[in-house]
């Protein structure tokens, strides 16, 4: 093998450790951010949609 073919390797291998490994983990209170209002909405709209779709399952007839 070529050296230059070497280090062009281990520069892609190093390149793909960095993309691909995890990162941090963070983690915080939704009531402390202020986010519980829009997730009790998506929870709203999730039961509308049930609601409609059983509405209008057979319309097709």
């Amino acid at each position: 093998m070529d050296r230059g073919i070497r280090v062009k390797n281990a520069e892609r291998k190093a390149q793909y450790r960095r993309d691909t490994s995890p990162g941090p983990v963070i983690s915080y209170n939704v009531t402390d951010r202020g986010l519980t209002e829009s997730f009790v909405m998506a929870a709203r709209q999730g039961g509308r949609w049930r609601e409609l779709a059983g509405r209008y399952r057979y319309a097709d007839g």
